[in-house]
């Protein structure tokens, strides 16, 4: 996943057809999981852990094998301060 600034997060792993892979980038709680396991070791290591900024963000998506077969459903949860 890569976004409009040249950073992005490369998992090196396969992926089979239903499977679901989180990246959540919170400060002090990122982790990384498939399928509920954490893979968080197969990260690239050049990879940057980038944070979603207010706005429109633009984020784009690849694999290195069997691209004509991925589906990708982004989802954003929007923190706020205060109560």
């Amino acid at each position: 996943i890569e976004n409009g600034d040249g950073e992005y997060v490369r998992i090196v792993t396969a992926m089979a057809n239903g499977d679901v892979l989180i990246i959540d980038t919170e400060q002090r709680r990122q982790k990384i999981t498939l399928n509920g396991v954490n893979i968080f070791n197969r990260i690239d290591r050049t990879s940057t852990l980038f944070q979603m900024q207010p706005g429109d963000n633009y984020l784009g998506y690849s694999a290195d094998t069997g691209q004509e077969n991925l589906s990708v459903y982004l989802y954003f949860t929007p923190k706020y301060l205060g109560v």
